[in-house]
């Protein structure tokens, strides 16, 4: 199947009949509407008679390239209009009717090009060039992000400005529709492509950041250690949206694969590997996505099948990877919460999910590896304060001969154990994000640090990445930004997140957000569902938490902001929580709350932030665009 419209020289691009290149557009996209058609009736006129204008103006032209309607590999929907190929160039043009400038229009186009830099092969020694072209009267040529915004009738003069200045080789066309185009996917389709025993893509960025080298030394070490019948805790440390959730399924695919257990159908006995996640949602959305419980597993379930209520039934895993492991339950929590579920149990038996799963592990008589990914600054839930000193204090305090792998910044906390550092294993490159690795840092200097300056440099960079942050007083107009970013585009994933502590001041602007309303929604729909399903978080019907998105992502997330956090002009404050001797910090719990809900798109993020209360909200507002965030309007 062909991946675009037309491809061919330059020259014959200009000489070909308007009617044959009409056709084979409509050929190639049978779907299209009256307005697009008319679109590209629109397009094809500026493209021969600009293009005629080059070829008279630049005797290099005649060996230029050219590309209509290129399907990027993998992402259904999205396909720049036009891609020129020129000396050393590839010129991404996408046309526009109207001669308004949009910043949907803008980022669409940044987008293309951002991509195809960072991914495709034919792309690597060549520069991408974004091109918007307005076809409206009232266009304005302008230089917008990095993004250059032209007249239609100032195309060709820009073409021509564009081959002057540069003279490396031109891409050939056939090169560039037969190069690799590989993409990071998405934590649910690199999950789908495992579990049916599907290479992934070369990622690039992937490769570059250590995610393919911490893969291959994890499952080289459980080899070892399970050859030799012991027992190792394998620390896995990352940035949020490293790739340590695809670290996890990687390992845990491979090593049950080595072992000749097959996924799909009911569950074998014997099977060698298991990827756990005391992330309910997570759970629910990758087993949505999978149509099985065979490949992901609660942890919650585990631990009390196999920790509290059958301490006797050993488990077949004998490779267990334990996804926000940093998130773990302490003793307090397991104990507030079994001892109402579990009347019968013996309080002896509980200690901190830790403690119970390297239990569980020293029942094992062959051996067993534990790997634990582990998250920073996400302790969201009560019960996971805690943090990593709770793994250190299971190892040591185990019957069991127990080692440690792990990065060398937590050598400190396992000095009295067997510990083995290695820096591999420290993911410290944002992938989820595209080429924005700077956003988890612009999140620290708002949320942690409150240094709105450093933020806002750091906002430009990311911006002009092609992964802009935006704040807006106007729901619809969020909604409409992100509609119009992504139209076209039906593998896209967008929703409206919130905090779990919202529900009294959202609620008077249509969104619910308390337990009970967020309780009802099936979430493996909410993130899986076609966009035209109502259940499909495209809809914008339902709102999700940060309890329902950790760990998850969509391509734009517009991230609702309530009173429940709130700038007073030098650092952030947040109400008063109910006394609950299970929670050490509250404000610190608010602070990863939004953490999380800032860094769950991977296109971008768009704030809205709700007119009342006025003092707050407008203090809110001043802080985020102090900080670099644009208004979207």
């Amino acid at each position: 199947m062909t991946n675009h419209a037309w491809s061919g020289p330059l020259p014959d691009l200009v000489e070909a009949e308007p009617a044959d290149l009409l056709r084979q557009l409509k050929d190639f996209v049978p779907d299209a509407s009256a307005a697009q058609v008319a679109a590209w009736e629109q397009e094809l006129e500026v493209l021969k008679s600009s293009g005629a204008a080059v070829l008279r103006q630049e005797q290099s032209a005649r060996n230029h390239g050219a590309v209509l309607e290129y399907m990027l590999p993998r992402e259904a929907g999205r396909r720049p209009d036009v891609v020129v190929l020129q000396n050393g160039l590839v010129v991404v043009l996408e046309f526009k009717e109207t001669g308004r400038l949009r910043r949907s229009d803008i980022d669409q186009t940044a987008a293309y090009a951002r991509d195809l830099q960072g991914y495709h092969t034919a792309c690597e020694h060549a520069e991408v060039v974004p091109v918007l072209v307005l076809c409206g009267d009232s266009a304005v040529s302008k230089v917008v992000d990095g993004v250059r915004v032209v007249r239609a009738d100032e195309m060709a003069t820009l073409l021509v400005v564009l081959a002057r200045s540069s003279n490396g080789p031109i891409v050939p066309t056939t090169q560039f529709l037969q190069g690799e185009y590989a993409p990071l996917p998405t934590l649910v389709t690199a999950a789908r492509l495992l579990f049916d025993n599907m290479p992934l893509p070369h990622i690039k960025r992937a490769r570059s950041a250590g995610v393919a080298d911490a893969v291959v030394r994890i499952l080289d070490d459980a080899r070892e250690v399970r050859t030799a019948g012991r027992r190792r805790l394998i620390l896995v440390t990352g940035v949020p949206g490293a790739g340590k959730t695809l670290v996890g399924l990687q390992v845990a695919h491979s090593a049950a694969l080595e072992a000749g257990f097959e996924f799909g159908g009911r569950r074998k006995r014997g099977a060698p590997a298991t990827f756990l996640s005391g992330n309910g949602p997570l759970v629910q959305v990758l087993q949505n996505a999978l149509k099985s419980t065979a490949f992901v597993q609660d942890m919650h379930r585990f631990i009390r099948e196999h920790g509290l209520e059958h301490p006797d039934r050993i488990p077949t895993e004998r490779v267990i990877v334990f996804d926000e492991a940093q998130r773990a339950w302490d003793r307090p929590k397991i104990e507030d919460f079994y001892s109402k579920k579990l009347p019968g149990v013996d309080t002896a038996r509980f200690g901190s999910e830790p403690e119970l799963l390297v239990r569980i592990a020293d029942s094992m008589p062959e051996g067993a590896v534990v790997i634990a990914l582990v998250g920073q600054g996400q302790e969201i839930h009560t019960g996971e304060e805690g943090g990593m000193t709770q793994w250190a204090d299971a190892v040591r305090e185990s019957p069991g001969e127990w080692s440690v792998l792990g990065p060398p910044e937590l050598t400190h906390l396992f000095e009295d154990c067997a510990f083995e550092a290695d820096p591999l294993l420290d993911l410290d490159v944002g992938l989820r994000y595209h080429a924005a690795a700077d956003l988890h840092r612009w999140v620290e200097l708002v949320l942690d640090d409150g240094n709105l300056d450093a933020a806002k440099v750091l906002a430009e960079r990311l911006r002009h990445a092609a992964f802009p942050i935006y704040v807006t007083r106007d729901l619809d107009a969020a909604k409409n930004y992100v509609l119009s970013r992504f139209q076209f585009e039906p593998l896209r994933r967008y929703g409206l997140l919130a905090s779990s502590k919202s529900e009294k001041h959202l609620a008077a602007f249509g969104l619910a957000t308390g337990f009970q309303s967020t309780k009802r929604i099936r979430i493996g729909d909410w993130f899986n569902a076609p966009p035209e399903d109502a259940r499909s978080c495209c809809q914008f019907n339902d709102v999700i938490t940060e309890f329902q998105c950790q760990g998850l992502e969509l391509d734009m997330a517009i991230t609702c902001w309530a009173s429940d956090l709130w700038w007073n002009g030098e650092r952030w404050e947040s109400a008063a929580a109910r006394k609950n001797k299970l929670v050490r910090d509250a404000h610190q719990l608010r602070l990863n709350a939004y953490r999380v809900l800032l860094t769950r798109g991977r296109e971008g993020i768009v704030i809205y932030v709700p007119t009342e209360p006025a003092p707050k909200m407008d203090a809110v507002v001043s802080a985020l665009l102090a900080a670099g965030a644009l208004e979207a309007r």
